[in-house]
């Protein structure tokens, strides 16, 4: 299936493009994603634009339902982006927890545009979840619980929920984080999750560095996925394993709920829970790890302090940069749930930088003027 799609410049549409991807979603490209992705979330932030989309989204109910649908998700949609815009004022102390209501009220707000289905609308009035933190912190813990609001996000993005009481280490939601991939392969024993496209064949590479890495046989059954174990290759430099999706594996993706998968960019090795393969999308992933950072944050802020002090900390690094990457992927996810498309950062080639050259010479040149004119001025030399 094709569809047509748009590429922005500066939230701008200039022309269209193609994408077929396994989970038919539009694709737009931006010089700027984050930001233009922020703009359009913005809108429900107002009411009346909210009750618009309710009216389109969720069939049968009264005007009266729709409004009090409304009401709640624009107040979340207000509350989340000023906590997301405090959180970009202070420093790491404090930002996760600030991040972490973010994200809760995105949710709910997300639901309450979405879906009139109780059992995920009245998971709101607890979080869902425990956590335990050892010294160790990639194997510290959290685990669903009772009914919370983890369940309802899942209920909405993920085909199978991750099971209660069963601990999930916090290096497995962070292997599960397309951005964070090369620094979590980088800074810690583990390997990310995530395996990206090889440029030659329509297969992934999933870097290893050498470290023992194995796919479990019930990893592979549940996504088809099929490959070999490479040893250092001339292009790619680190080990890597090279997989394939199967025939049956492309029939099951397209089965899947649309945010479960997306196979043209990255594709995700499932989670091995108490002997079980579950496909937990990076949303979840980012809403958990999140969430235990600002629990951290909130009730134990010694260790907290510790975890970020960067002379003394092994994984400093890692953890400053996922604060970050989890709340842009979790934002990143919410877009495609709400618009049905995904916005992609747009990639230059050389041939398009002297297209671009090209069809802007004019405009450069004059920039270029105006600049050599401020610097002349600057020095007090003749303009010419």
């Amino acid at each position: 299936m094709n569809n047509n799609s748009n590429i922005y410049k500066n939230g701008q549409i200039i022309s269209e493009i193609k994408d077929d991807t396994l989970t038919f979603e539009k694709e737009i490209i931006s010089d700027n994603p984050l930001f233009d992705m922020f703009k359009e979330l913005s809108l429900f932030e107002q009411t009346s634009y909210c009750v618009k989309y309710i009216e389109s989204n969720i069939l049968n109910l009264s005007s009266e339902q729709i409004l009090y649908h409304a009401d709640i998700a624009s107040a979340c949609f207000r509350q989340a982006k000023e906590y997301y815009e405090a959180g970009k004022k202070v420093s790491l102390s404090t930002r996760p927890l600030l991040y972490s209501y973010s994200i809760n009220n995105y949710t709910k707000g997300m639901a309450y545009l979405t879906t009139n289905n109780d059992d995920i609308l009245k998971g709101f009035g607890n979080h869902g979840f425990k956590y335990e933190y050892n010294n160790d912190f990639l194997n510290s813990t959290i685990k669903k619980v009772r009914l919370g609001a983890i369940h309802s996000l899942e209920k909405m993005v993920q085909d199978e929920e991750i099971p209660n009481n069963k601990p999930i280490p916090i290096h497995l939601l962070l292997a599960l984080i397309p951005s964070l991939s090369k620094t979590f392969n980088s800074t810690t024993e583990y390997v990310s999750h995530v395996a990206f496209p090889l440029e030659e064949k329509n297969d992934f590479k999933l870097i290893t560095q050498g470290k023992n890495f194995k796919i479990n046989e019930k990893q592979s059954k549940l996504v088809g996925l099929i490959g070999q174990k490479v040893a250092k290759h001339p292009y790619w430099g680190d080990e890597c394993i090279r997989l394939g999706i199967n025939v049956n594996g492309q029939e099951l993706i397209k089965k899947l709920k649309r945010l479960s998968y997306v196979s043209n960019n990255h594709i995700f090795i499932p989670l091995l829970i108490d002997d079980k393969a579950i496909l937990v999308q990076p949303m979840v992933a980012s809403y958990l790890t999140l969430m235990f950072y600002g629990m951290l944050v909130r009730y134990h802020a010694e260790k907290w302090d510790k975890i970020i002090d960067g002379k003394t900390s092994n994984t400093f690094s890692l953890v400053k940069i996922s604060i970050e990457d989890c709340y842009e992927e979790f934002v990143v996810n919410l877009y495609r749930y709400i618009f049905k498309q995904r916005i992609i950062k747009k990639e230059y080639t050389n041939d398009s930088v002297k297209d671009y050259i090209k069809d802007n010479a004019k405009e450069i040149l004059e920039i270029l003027d105006n600049e050599k004119k401020s610097i002349n001025m600057q020095y007090g030399r003749d303009v010419y």
